[in-house]
């Protein structure tokens, strides 16, 4: 199942799985093109930086966009909706302070 991702100005909506395999071939000098569609899966930039982690032999890539995004997601899921961390404090620093 694809699902479109929205990435802001500057990305298309790109139906992509994220499971898919393509071809990719090294270039005699080592590089690699990635093809535009997967490029805009991974939310590369303008600046073309990616992080690369090489994990039991798998080059793994991620841009900084990427990355933000997944952990807002990590965040966003184990956020119990209470209300703001913040908010919290205050009420029990006031409480403290009203016991004084």
């Amino acid at each position: 199942m694809s699902k479109a991702y929205s990435f802001g100005p500057g990305f298309d909506e790109t139906p992509f799985t994220p499971s898919s395999h393509f071809p990719v071939q090294i270039g005699p000098d080592g590089r690699i093109l990635i093809p535009v569609e997967i490029r805009r899966a991974m939310m590369i930039g303008e600046d073309r930086r990616l992080t690369g982690e090489l994990v039991d032999g798998e080059l793994r890539l991620i841009s900084p966009a990427m990355a933000l995004k997944k952990l807002q997601d990590m965040i966003q899921a184990v956020d119990t909706g209470t209300g703001s961390i913040v908010d919290e404090l205050i009420a029990d620093r006031r409480a403290e302070a009203a016991r004084e």
